[in-house]
């Protein structure tokens, strides 16, 4: 199955899915021929503040395959996609929508019409009508973290880009009270120019060392960057971790892997409830059920067009 399938994702060396779904056994190339930080930072540069005129130059190797293509949505553009579809007539064409449609260029209606079968995740399949599969993780993102001797330093953890959750978490620990709790709180900017652009900015770590960080706290914190967003990977690091999750995804309670013994829903569980519900044992989930998020079963799906919400209803 792998050597029929190839990923395009927007760089290899610098997209944390590329270089795990490569240590996974799958193929990842990029649309550009040279896959490095200066074209990288060119093409973004063009394209979101020149022109979206100017040309890609594209791989010449993505020509001609007969197999299936996986292209994720992160800085692919219209252009793009008709260009894959022209050279390469036979292969199977899958695109998929990693972020909130809102925040994408792409018309999927028009991206069907080319022949483009368009996948997502979660509660925006319904609404703009794409099929949908499972968030997906790497085994090899957590090899790490499960090798090392894990020690619980912190009550609850967040470590992630800011996306204006700083001040969310920030009001949440005050009125609640929540100040006695031992917090772990480690920010990134959302863009590494904007690294002074508060104090609190610390500088971004390789997703293992994240890991690391949170294998040594009880229960990790997950908030939503944008309404319409769905899970993050912090739901998946949970399980994997054996940790328990804090979010304000209502919507986690209709999940295969959900247990109000591991999972805090704000807005929904009472505030004062906090320290109780970290003191709860942690109930193990059953392996057959996180095995259905391996990116190995989330490739399956794609190949057999078995979507979740065909198999859900």
């Amino acid at each position: 199955m792998k050597n029929k399938i190839r990923f395009i994702m927007q760089s290899k060396k610098n997209d944390i899915f590329a270089m795990h779904i490569m240590q996974d056994g799958y193929c990842v190339k990029t649309f550009q021929r040279f896959d490095n930080l200066l074209c990288n930072a060119w093409n973004v540069l063009c394209r979101r503040f020149i022109s979206h005129s100017i040309p890609r130059i594209y791989d010449p190797n993505l020509k001609d395959y007969k197999g299936i293509y996986i292209v994720f949505d992160g800085l692919v553009e219209m252009v793009d996609l008709a260009w894959l579809k022209k050279n390469n007539p036979v292969a199977r064409l899958i695109l998929v929508v990693w972020n909130p449609v809102s925040r994408i260029k792409l018309d999927l209606d028009a991206a069907r019409q080319m022949g483009y079968e368009v996948w997502s995740y979660g509660k925006q399949c319904a609404q703009y009508h794409m099929k949908e599969n499972l968030y997906f993780y790497c085994e090899s993102m957590y090899e790490k973290a499960l090798q090392t001797d894990a020690r619980t330093q912190y009550d609850i953890i967040f470590a992630g880009k800011d996306k204006g959750r700083m001040d969310k978490i920030k009001e949440l620990i005050n009125q609640n009270g929540w100040q006695k709790l031992k917090w772990n709180l480690y920010f990134t900017p959302d863009h590494f120019w904007q690294i002074f652009k508060k104090k609190e900015y610390r500088r971004t770590l390789d997703y293992e060392d994240v890991q690391a960080m949170q294998a040594n706290a009880r229960a990790i914190m997950e908030l939503m960057p944008a309404p319409d967003a769905d899970i993050t990977m912090r739901t998946l690091d949970s399980l994997i971790l054996k940790r328990k999750l804090i979010t304000d995804a209502k919507e986690i309670k209709e999940r295969d892997y959900y247990n109000p013994n591991n999972v805090f829903v704000i807005g929904d569980d009472p505030a004062d409830a906090l320290e109780e519900f970290l003191n709860k044992q942690y109930v193990p989930i059953s392996e057959d059920i996180v095995k259905r998020y391996t990116l190995d079963e989330w490739v399956k799906r794609i190949v057999n067009d078995t979507p979740v919400n065909e198999w859900r209803d």
